[in-house]
């Protein structure tokens, strides 16, 4: 699968389309994910 078979990167294109692309809101659930990419550290982008 390519990045243009999901509808959302129409609404926010990929900058860095080798980096895990996180699409959240800001709630403290969807901090989580967030939270482990961190520890992990992977190369990502994040939009809010």
């Amino acid at each position: 699968m390519k990045l243009s078979d999901f509808p959302i990167t129409n609404k926010w294109p990929a900058q860095h389309p080798e980096r895990i692309q996180l699409y959240s809101l800001p709630t403290p659930t969807a901090l989580k994910p967030l939270q482990c990419l961190k520890k992990q550290a992977s190369p990502m982008s994040l939009t809010w």
